[in-house]
């Protein structure tokens, strides 16, 4: 129950804080759509008293009064729901609105994690299986005004409609009495068998949820989904999908038939009680009208009015069933809104901007290691006696300097013994003790074999990620929580474009400048045909003349849209994967003379494009077991560098052919 309390007032909390009319509204709505019938049952009562008696102003003064009462109550109501249609379309978008807000803003390694999509996910599954979403807790105030409303509109209707019924007869008192308990029994049952069926709700979700997350991913993630569509019909996948459709579907079926009869029985067994109390009301009523105790119109009014009060005591056993299902997509709503935002440290811990030691221990927080009152005032702190490992760049700054955020003015990125895991006791490191330092304008590449650490280190780099231990500063300061690190401009592997004009794909805003615009285009190497479609939308979600743009022209697109942030450090992960060697070696060629006033770091696993960098850094292990130009590391035939370079040149070279096996 206080759970339930809790859970309602944050959704009335916000709800009123982004559209109080909405609630307004609905009350306003509600009160009146549920109390009128009972006016007109009252005024009814006096109208056929009227004709039944002959009494002609009787009958014009309830004809009249009939007639304004709900020309007044169409009139208000028409101008309720009208504002109520306005309030609703505002309404319609926010519960998506929220969701998406949210994905927006948490950080990415959050975003990525399990928890976070799960959470996500299953909101969607409780919408789409039990038709519940944020409106449903409108309509759940809805269904608790009404039925208080109606439960105090036939208690005033009654002492309104001229009953004044004295129970002398004996026969009228008994008859009574055995109505009210009857009823009261019914209400009773009606409410328990309720309750039974929010039981049989409770295990039906249970065993229903799992079978639906099944067909939600191979449905919607795999069969709808365009980068799955070669596979699917490649390998002829549409076969097994849609069996373990079927048979999830059939699962679903047989659990839904079981539920689904224990409701019906349920449902059937409320209507078989709402009949007989109305037998009920009639016999009484009826009763008390043949022994003159009442009139004709009374006898109308005050079977409706009992009828409507039966009514209202039942459907609050029916809406605390609906209950059940708002507050379990609330319980899932408000879990996925409240995850922390912030990136979880080892631990489990919210890292919250701590930059540690590589022990793990709290040296300051991110703030305080871009204030220098803070840095000059941190002093001694724990690890600043700390060795340098074999992968440390010989002009690295001391363990002081870095934990100070005071680096060197030519100093673009610091690393120092930085650690990184993915997930909660994982064994395998993805980057692990690492320690490096590049300077300002200096070209670096990074290579080595899959799984070796390059592309966590970008993102660690990005701020995408954060380092569990140890500490990343950028430009001379650490990483800000809210935006990563600022000037850096990245292309990355797994790039995405938007279903957008082409100029503001390339400027990542709505209004470019398009002198910049024309430069990083020109940088890219697009080709010309697209000089003159920058106005054109790419892709056809949105525009139906859009442009379908190939795999090499979008890493171009990509790439001119790294070069319009015109930010100090530029980083690249295989910007050239999609590209012809011509254009692969205009692109590097840019970066080289274009460039060479800025910072640029690059993964590339053709050894080719590396041989004009600065330096060179080959990762394994999470770590950087090399490192220096081209020529250098060729020298040294035993190490990871030469291997992985002779292993591509001896192709080039008229090597032999690979081996089998």
């Amino acid at each position: 129950m206080k759970k339930t309390y809790i859970l309602y007032r944050k959704t009335f909390a916000l709800l009123w804080k982004q559209h109080p009319g909405l609630i307004i509204c609905n009350l306003l709505s509600t009160v009146l759509s549920t109390a009128f019938p009972y006016v007109n049952l009252v005024l009814a009562a006096r109208l056929i008293d009227g004709l039944a008696g002959r009494q002609t102003s009787v009958l014009v003064q309830a004809v009249l009064t009939l007639t304004l009462a709900n020309l007044l109550y169409q009139s208000i109501l028409s101008v309720i729901e009208k504002q109520l249609a306005i309030e609703n379309s505002r309404f319609l978008t926010t519960q998506n609105r929220l969701i998406a807000e949210k994905s927006a803003r948490v950080c990415y390694e959050t975003f990525l994690s399990d928890s976070f999509q799960n959470q996500k996910r299953r909101i969607y599954e409780l919408t789409d299986e039990n038709d519940v979403k944020l409106s449903s807790v409108i309509e759940m105030m809805n269904s608790v005004i009404g039925c208080a409303v109606s439960i105090l509109s036939a208690a005033a209707a009654l002492c309104g409609s001229g009953i004044n019924v004295t129970l002398t007869d004996t026969w009228a008192a008994i008859v009574a009495a055995v109505v009210v308990l009857a009823n009261a029994v019914l209400v009773a049952g009606s409410m328990r068998r309720s309750f039974r069926l929010l039981a049989h709700r409770k295990t039906y979700h249970t065993q229903i949820l799992p079978l639906y997350k099944i067909g939600w991913y191979l449905d919607r993630e795999y069969l709808r989904f365009t980068k799955t569509a070669k596979e699917v019909r490649i390998f002829r996948q549409d076969g097994i999908i849609l069996k373990l459709i079927d048979d999830a579907n059939a699962q679903k079926y047989g659990k839904s038939l079981a539920y689904e009869k224990k409701a019906a029985a349920v449902n059937g067994a409320g209507q078989v009680c709402k009949q007989i109390s109305n037998c009920l009301i009639y016999l009484f009523t009826g009763l008390l009208a043949l022994r003159g105790m009442i009139t004709v119109g009374v006898f109308t009014s005050f079977s409706g009015i009992l009828k409507r009060f039966y009514d209202s005591c039942v459907a609050i056993g029916e809406a605390t069933v609906r209950n059940q299902d708002v507050v379990l997509w609330l319980d899932a709503f408000w879990e996925h809104l409240e995850q922390e935002d912030g990136a979880e440290d080892g631990h489990g811990a919210v890292n919250g901007g701590i930059i540690r030691d590589e022990a793990g221990n709290k040296v300051m927080r991110r703030a305080e290691a871009c204030d220098d009152e803070a840095s000059a005032a941190v002093g001694s702190v724990p690890g600043q006696e700390m060795e340098e490992s074999t992968s440390t760049c010989t002009d690295a700054p001391t363990g002081s300097d870095i934990l100070t955020g005071e680096c060197s003015q030519d100093t673009a990125v610091v690393a120092r013994n930085v650690d990184f895991s993915y997930g909660k006791g994982a064994e395998e490191f993805g980057i692990r003790t690492l320690n490096l330092t590049i300077r300002k304008g200096e070209h670096v590449a990074v290579v080595g074999r899959n799984g070796s650490g390059k592309s966590t280190l970008i993102m660690l780099l990005c701020g995408l990620l954060r380092p569990q231990k140890g500490t990343i500063l950028v430009n001379g300061t650490a990483h800000t929580d809210e935006n990563g690190f600022a000037g850096i401009s990245t292309v990355f592997q797994d790039f995405c474009l938007f279903a957008l004009p082409i100029k503001e794909n390339i400027a990542a805003c709505a209004s470019p400048d398009m002198q910049k615009v024309w430069e990083s285009v020109r940088f890219a190497g697009l080709p010309d045909r697209f000089c003159e479609l920058l106005d054109s939308s790419l892709f056809r979600q949105l525009d139906p003349n859009g442009i379908e743009a190939s795999g090499g022209e979008m890493q171009k697109i990509a790439i001119a849209r790294a070069r319009y942030q015109d930010e100090p450090i530029f980083i690249m992960d295989e910007p050239t994967s999609s590209l012809d060697p011509l254009s692969e070696s205009v692109i590097y060629e840019n970066i080289h003379t274009l460039l060479r006033d800025s910072t640029v770091i690059f993964i590339s696993h053709r050894l080719s494009s590396c041989k004009f960098c600065d330096r060179i850094l080959v990762m394994e292990e999470g770590n950087i077991i090399q490192q220096g130009r081209h020529e250098e590391l060729l020298q040294d035939e035993g190490g990871r560098y030469a291997a992985l370079w002779n292993a591509q040149a001896r192709y080039y070279q008229g090597g032999d052919k690979p081996k089998a096996g």
